[in-house]
């Protein structure tokens, strides 16, 4: 679960793998924040489970879950969702 925004910092060839050993659940309005030069693209999710953005929330990374993955109303992702099944309601999705 991420109740709270995240702020990852480090530059432009830093990789994060977040292994999670269950679903994944952003928060209504929650942002992870990218600073010093780190880049969505460098950043994998990577839950056992669904995944499930909150309302208005913005993700950042590669979205790689085993199960499908629930955006909510106005959530966005800047990066990629790699699943089996996506739903989607008035998302924004770039790159």
């Amino acid at each position: 679960s991420i109740p709270t925004n995240v702020t990852l910092t480090g530059g432009p060839n830093d990789v994060w793998i977040f292994r999670i050993t269950q679903g994944l659940v952003v928060s209504q309005g929650v942002q992870v924040v990218l600073q010093g030069g780190a880049l969505p693209q460098n950043i994998y999710w990577v839950p056992t489970a669904t995944a499930d953005l909150g309302a208005t929330s913005h993700f950042r990374g590669i979205l790689l879950p085993a199960a499908p993955v629930f955006m909510r109303s106005g959530a966005s992702i800047n990066g990629k969702l790699l699943a089996s099944e996506v739903h989607l309601d008035q998302n924004a999705i770039g790159p």
